[in-house]
């Protein structure tokens, strides 16, 4: 690629509203210090995105552009834009809602005990107008006119088996002179799936989102969007739509460190510590409508003869992948 024109960032406008009620209550009972709270968030995302509105062309080299001869047939090398009537304004609305309980236990002068438990979950995404759909298996890509199913939710939500996240945190002071404090803990944090996970996806959903992948268009200029404008066009172009994995599992962090801190006089303090987290079914994208690959001798190609999995789409999935942390700290300071 060497050349580019069009107008592939068209306008987009997000507005993200959020209402929330939260709350926390303490208790002081004798050695035990108990806390206890909710919190819930009512989302409101709203938008638009044109998203290429009014195509790019793309050519190899800055000779075939300024003489729009990619072929014999064709002007440019490629043309990604939408069809009429493409809509990408929306309205989404979700709910998010958590509680907790906590206790601080002081079972000596040398050592304490934190136990708590959180639950959390948020309710399925919808659209106010119903301009959502959802890609339930991959194989649907090939196996309609549509390929998704119209109305059905972005992604089956899984925050309704989230269950309890649990968390532990202890301190010791292994000689009673509150100069070496001995700290640890661990707990289990659940991400759940707002807006911030779904807000890009939502604008360029097919069929709402009618994106077309078009390789050596013939025309190049307006002239396009009189070929766009045709009702065959649909059934003989690339679409390009972008999917969250239907059966996304729920993203969650297991953190847990431990630290040491003693006195060293004049003020000074010395600390040392390790902390670590691994995370479980982390958001990322991919593309998995790729053309099947191999590796030869070290060096990976495109297998011989092999064509895209769903030749009718150039599709972009939101999934989930596993990560780990972790990492360990020293440090010298002054509390003065």
């Amino acid at each position: 690629l060497l050349a580019t024109v069009g107008n592939p960032d068209d306008a987009a406008k997000y507005v993200q509203n959020l209402y929330e009620v939260t709350d926390t209550f303490t208790a002081n009972l004798g050695k035990h210090t108990w806390k206890a709270g909710f919190d819930y968030q009512r989302y409101h995302f709203d938008g638009f995105s044109e998203s290429r509105r009014g195509g790019a062309f793309r050519f190899r080299t800055l000779e075939e552009m300024l003489r729009l001869n990619r072929s014999a047939t064709a002007q440019a090398d490629r043309f990604t834009g939408v069809l009429p009537g493409t809509d990408t304004d929306r309205h989404m609305r979700q709910n998010y809602a958590a509680m907790f309980v906590h206790d601080d236990f002081r079972m000596s002068d040398r050592f304490s005990l934190s136990l708590g438990a959180r639950y959390e979950f948020v309710t399925t995404p919808h659209e106010l107008n119903n301009k959502v759909a959802g890609l339930l298996r991959l194989e649907d890509l090939e196996s309609g006119p549509l390929g998704v199913t119209k109305g059905s939710p972005m992604f089956d939500n899984p925050s309704k088996g989230m269950g309890l996240a649990p968390r532990l945190g202890m301190s010791w002071s292994p000689f009673g002179d509150n100069k070496t404090t001995i700290r640890g803990g661990t707990g289990i944090f659940y991400q759940p799936l707002t807006v911030s996970f779904y807000r890009g996806t939502t604008f360029r959903e097919y069929p709402f989102f009618a994106g077309v992948d078009i390789r050596q268009p013939a025309v190049f200029g307006p002239g396009m969007q009189q070929v766009l404008a045709n009702p065959a066009i649909g059934s003989s172009v690339q679409k390009r739509s972008e999917f969250i994995f239907y059966d996304t599992k729920q993203p969650y962090n297991l953190q847990w460190y431990l630290n040491s801190q003693h006195e060293l006089g004049a003020g000074f303090v010395t600390e040392i510590g390790y902390m670590g987290s691994r995370g479980e079914n982390l958001p990322f994208y991919g593309d998995p409508n790729t053309t099947p690959s191999e590796y030869v001798n070290g060096v990976k190609r495109v297998v011989p003869g092999a064509a895209l999995r769903y030749p009718s789409w150039r599709s972009e999935v939101h999934t989930s992948e596993l990560q780990s942390r972790f990492g360990i700290s020293y440090a010298v300071f002054c509390l003065k």
